[in-house]
């Protein structure tokens, strides 16, 4: 069966009230999307793959067996990180 092709994405979510920010996070998801991609410089990448690798794996059961990653060249010597989903 054909994998699922994902890629890495970054969202902040902003919380606010009437007196303004109440805080910012960081939210990292998958798309199914390239487009959609977040571009990381290199030492970006390197800090938060391996948590978002040990994540992934338990997400196994059902029809995902297991995950894979390659990094692809985007521009300015940033890269986007492609997480191939194995299915079946």
């Amino acid at each position: 069966m054909e994998p699922n092709v994902l890629y890495l994405s970054v969202s902040p979510l902003m919380n606010f009230n009437s007196l303004g920010v109440m805080g910012l996070k960081e939210f990292y998801t998958l798309y199914a999307s390239k487009d959609l991609a977040t571009q990381f410089f290199p030492d970006e990448l390197d800090r938060v793959e391996k948590p978002i690798r040990d994540l992934l794996q338990q997400l196994r059961g059902g029809h995902v067996v297991g995950y894979d990653f390659a990094r692809e060249a985007a521009t300015d010597g940033r890269v986007i990180l492609k997480v191939i989903q194995h299915v079946e």
